[in-house]
C-alpha cells in the first residue's frame, strides 16, 4: 500500500475528515455526535487561528486514512515572551492502515509546514504507544508528564478498594463480606475525611486574608486583568479571557466547570478550569499569582469541589519538579503517567530557543494545554 499526505482542505476533505474523527479518534464514541460543531470550534473559533492539518491518503482507494494537526497557541513565561509553537492533536489512522508508514509520514510533513504555518516549535503529548513514531522522526523527548490525584471525599474509594481486596484474597467469603464493607468504608471515609479537612483548617488559619470560590460561567476581564499580573513560572499557552472562553465554555464534547477564587473586594486571585465525568473532577487548567496565591488557590478549588460531592481531583501536569512538591503538600499522591512532552524546533530556530525548550524545567503544561 502506498499514501500520500496533503494540507487539508475542507472543499475536498471535509467530509471524510469528520468520518474519520466520528471513527478512529480517542473517544470517538463521544465525539462522533459534535463532529460538525467541534471542527466550526477548531477551524473557524480557535482565537490564535484555524488548526494546520495534514490528511494522509490511500493511493489505491483516493480514501483518506489519516489527519494530525497542530493548533496555533502563543507561548509566554515570566520574562514575557516566548514563542508561537503548534500544539499537536487529533492524531488519527483509521484501523485497517495502522502502519508505521502514514503516522510517521504526516509528522513529518508537519514538522515541514512549521515555517509556512508561522510555527517556531511544535510540542505534544504522545502515550508510550505512539512515542517511538517521533522518536524515529528525532522530536524531542523533554520528560515524562506526571499525574497527582487528591481525595476530596474518600468513602467511595475506600468501599472500592475493600470489595477488591475481599474479592481478590477470599472470593468465596467476598459475597457474605458484602453488608459489612459499607459500614466500614463510611466510617473509616468520615475518619479520612476528617483528617483531610483538618489540614485544610490548619492552612485556612494562616490565610492572610478572606477567599470564596464560585463557578462562574464565563471567563471576564478579571481573567484577563490576572494574566497580565500574575505571568506563568514557564511556558505555557496564553490564558486570556478569549482563549479560556473557546477551550472551556464552548468546548462541544465535554462540561467544565471554571471555578474563580476571589479575595476580599472581589480580585480574581485565581481559577481552575476542570471537567468533570460522574464524582470525579480533572484539571485542565491553572493560573494565579504562582508565588502569593498558589496554597490558597488550591485550598479553595479542592473545598469548593468538595462541597459539590466530587470524589476526587487529578492533575496532569508537565513541567518543573516544585509543582509537585507543593501538591504533594496540599494531601495529592502521584499515579502513573504513560504520557511524554515531546518537541520539534525549527531547524533555523535561535540555539538559546533549541536549548531551553529541550528541559522540561522551562515548561509549564497542564492537561488542557497538552491535548484537546
Amino acid at each position: 500500500m502506498s499514501y500520500r499526505i496533503e494540507a487539508y482542505d475542507p472543499a475536498r476533505h471535509r467530509a471524510a475528515l469528520l468520518e474519520l474523527w466520528a471513527t478512529s479518534l480517542w473517544g470517538a464514541e463521544r465525539l462522533a455526535p459534535a463532529v460538525e460543531a467541534r471542527h466550526t470550534w477548531l477551524y473557524e473559533r480557535a482565537p490564535d487561528g484555524p488548526a494546520h492539518t495534514v490528511v494522509a491518503i490511500h493511493v489505491e482507494s483516493g480514501a483518506v486514512i489519516g489527519c494530525a494537526s497542530a493548533l496555533p497557541r502563543r507561548l509566554a513565561d515570566r520574562a514575557g515572551s516566548g514563542a508561537r509553537a503548534g500544539m499537536l492533536c487529533d492524531f488519527a489512522i483509521r484501523r485497517d492502515h495502522r502502519t508505521a508508514g502514514p503516522a510517521i509520514a504526516m509528522q513529518r510533513r508537519l514538522a515541514q509546514d512549521s515555517a509556512a504555518a508561522g510555527f517556531d516549535l511544535l510540542f505534544g503529548y504522545p502515550n508510550d504507544a505512539a512515542l517511538p513514531i517521533f522518536k524515529r522522526l528525532r522530536w524531542t523527548v523533554v520528560g515524562k508528564a506526571r499525574t497527582w490525584v487528591r481525595p476530596l471525599r474518600t468513602e467511595a474509594a475506600l468501599r472500592d478498594r475493600l470489595e477488591r481486596a475481599a474479592a481478590d484474597r477470599a472470593p468465596r467469603a467476598a459475597p457474605l463480606l458484602q453488608p459489612a464493607i459499607a459500614p466500614v468504608a463510611r466510617i473509616g471515609g468520615a475518619v479520612a475525611d476528617a483528617a483531610l479537612l483538618a489540614g485544610q483548617a490548619r492552612r485556612a488559619l494562616r490565610r492572610p486574608r478572606a477567599i470564596r470560590t464560585e463557578v462562574v460561567p464565563r471567563a471576564d476581564e478579571r481573567f484577563d486583568a490576572l494574566w497580565r499580573r500574575a505571568r506563568p513560572p514557564g511556558l505555557t499557552g496564553d490564558k486570556t479571557s478569549a482563549f479560556l472562553q473557546w477551550r472551556y465554555a464552548e468546548f462541544p464534547t465535554a462540561a467544565h466547570r471554571l471555578v474563580a477564587v476571589t479575595g476580599r473586594g472581589g480580585d480574581l486571585l485565581g481559577f481552575a478550569a476542570c471537567a468533570v465525568e460522574d464524582d470525579v473532577a480533572v484539571l485542565c487548567d491553572l493560573h494565579c499569582d504562582w508565588d502569593a496565591d498558589l496554597d490558597w488557590v488550591l485550598l479553595g478549588v479542592c473545598d469548593r469541589l468538595r462541597r459539590e460531592g466530587l470524589r476526587s481531583l487529578y492533575v496532569g501536569y508537565a513541567g518543573g519538579e516544585w509543582l509537585g512538591k507543593k501538591l504533594e503538600s496540599h494531601h495529592f499522591f502521584e499515579r502513573p503517567n504513560d504520557r511524554s512532552l515531546i518537541v520539534h524546533t525549527r531547524t533555523d530556530a535561535p540555539a538559546a530557543l533549541r536549548d531551553r525548550v529541550a528541559t522540561v524545567d522551562a515548561w509549564h503544561l497542564f492537561d488542557g494545554e497538552l491535548d484537546i
